[in-house]
């Protein structure tokens, strides 16, 4: 009879636990500052967590931004990042170890050159007592807060206690942007596009390109994201931006936003922006809506007419280049 009793006390406990697990309200929501950004421009991506409604402070959410297919390539990722959604520490089953440059020899190095090879080496190990799938993100981010790369270098299954040490070439392109260049690793169960989450904060480190100024400059804190569209053979499309999160091993809250990138000021649509694009507008100068050769693509500043401000517009973003 007593055993019976505590059959049931154990029952309606369990139940009670369940039920008040499942009755919990998990969200992610990221909102992205513009629907539209043309070359050279500041993407802005702003994050919140919660819990029933109350904020989280112990979770960690992996970020993709992921670039369109263009031109017959495929779609590829612009931006991985792992953010954290606040100060407070959390447990993490795999975790980061070092990450760090060095030459092909691993000995230290922090100062590359363009047209060379960058060598980026980063550590992590799997703390927990099962196996775990883990997808290792790479993204570099230049001095002025451009993408510069984003890959995979590493997916594989790791044992409980199994350390995995990678040493990644990275080729540094001619037109490198000088100066302080970010890295920032994560480590995915898969791509976040695919249901994937962070295993555990990102690990970040630096190096220099050709000169140790400018510094980078610093990042947003938490649940927020910063980039520049850069100005040269930019994919034009929407690009797709996906957050995902596990929380208490069974939530996996998931949101899912998009922009557009635009060749603002690309009037003849070749793919760069040049002088024959600032003649068309500026042979329109005066124009307004309503005329009868009016072209709204040349209104670079949406008011209803072409003015000195249309054509600033376009010579700012003089020499820039675009794939449709």
């Amino acid at each position: 009879m007593r055993k019976t009793i505590l059959t049931c006390l154990a029952l309606v406990l369990l139940f009670m636990m369940f039920t008040n697990v499942n009755a919990l309200v998990v969200n992610v929501d990221i909102e992205v500052a513009k629907n539209v950004y043309s070359v050279n421009e500041i993407v802005i991506i702003n994050g919140t967590m919660t819990v029933d409604g109350a904020p989280v402070y112990n979770a960690v959410v992996a970020m993709a931004v992921i670039a369109p297919a263009v031109n017959g390539s495929s779609s590829e990722p612009y931006v991985l990042r792992t953010l954290r959604t606040g100060d407070a520490v959390g447990y993490w089953k795999v975790v980061i170890i070092n990450v760090s440059t060095c030459d092909e020899y691993a000995n230290p190095k922090t100062l590359f050159y363009r047209g060379g090879n960058a060598f980026i080496r980063f550590s992590f190990k799997n703390i927990d007592t099962l196996d775990h799938y883990v997808k290792a993100a790479l993204y570099v981010q230049y001095s002025d807060n451009t993408p510069m790369n984003a890959f995979y270098p590493y997916a594989g299954n790791v044992e409980p206690q199994q350390e995995i040490t990678n040493i990644v070439s990275l080729p540094i392109p001619a037109s490198a942007i000088i100066g302080q260049t970010r890295i920032f690793v994560s480590l995915f169960s898969n791509d976040p596009e695919i249901d994937g989450y962070a295993y555990c904060p990102e690990g970040t480190s630096f190096f220099y390109i050709d000169a140790t100024t400018p510094l980078a400059p610093p990042q947003p804190q938490h649940f927020n994201m910063t980039f520049k569209i850069q100005k040269k053979d930019v994919k034009l499309g929407t690009y797709g931006v996906y957050a995902r999160a596990l929380y208490l091993g069974f939530y996996m809250p998931t949101d899912y936003e998009s922009f557009k990138v635009i060749l603002l000021g690309d009037i003849i649509e070749d793919g760069k922006i040049d002088m024959r694009d600032i003649s068309a507008i500026a042979m329109l100068f005066g124009k307004r809506e309503g005329d009868s050769d009016w072209n709204p693509e040349a209104d670079l500043y949406p008011d209803g007419k072409i003015d000195m401000r249309d054509i600033s517009i376009a010579c700012a973003n003089f020499g820039a280049t675009g794939i449709y």
